[in-house]
């Protein structure tokens, strides 16, 4: 199975999905324990299925998208004659921490073992990246050195470049 069959399977799921999670957090009949449990996980399994359904995207989006459907639901069921509170709220939110969470520490994980040069924090505008990641400095030499046949490229040390003959 290839990324995108995984990502059109979950792209199917993610209807199905919603429509889930708007049933198990709309229904009346569970016990408040197992209300919360539901909460929480329809949250969860919905950011997950986003996740894996649109790779692409910033986790950032995603989880504001699937925050916006649960407040969605949580609206649906005050129209309907409902009350909310504020422990659903509270689960909707472990839900989503619970997949958040893990995925930013990794992500930054891998930013710091692939890109140890770069702010944990984005720089200011003003500021280029070259200025967190020196590049190989050009010298006043470099028109003399290429005319020699000597090339230099950033991450490569001083190489002659191919016969001309």
């Amino acid at each position: 199975m290839y990324v995108k069959h995984v990502c059109t399977l979950s792209r199917i799921a993610l209807a199905p999905a919603v429509v889930c999670a708007a049933y198990m957090q709309l229904d009346r009949s569970t016990p408040l324990d197992q209300h919360l449990l539901f909460c929480g996980l329809s949250c969860f399994g919905l950011l997950l299925l986003a996740i894996l359904a649109f790779p692409r995207h910033r986790r950032n989006d995603l989880c504001l998208m699937v925050a916006a459907v649960c407040l969605m639901l949580r609206c649906s069921r005050l129209l309907f004659g409902g009350s909310v509170g504020t422990n659903e709220l509270l689960a909707d939110a472990f839900g989503l921490a619970a997949l958040y969470v893990p995925t930013y520490l990794e992500a930054l994980r891998w930013r710091l073992r692939n890109e140890p040069w770069s702010p944990l924090i984005n720089p200011p505008p003003f500021v280029t990246r070259s200025a967190y990641r020196p590049a190989l400095a050009v010298l006043p030499v470099r028109a003399e050195q290429e005319r020699a046949g000597v090339t230099m490229t950033p991450g490569r040390p001083l190489e002659r470049s191919p016969s001309r003959n």
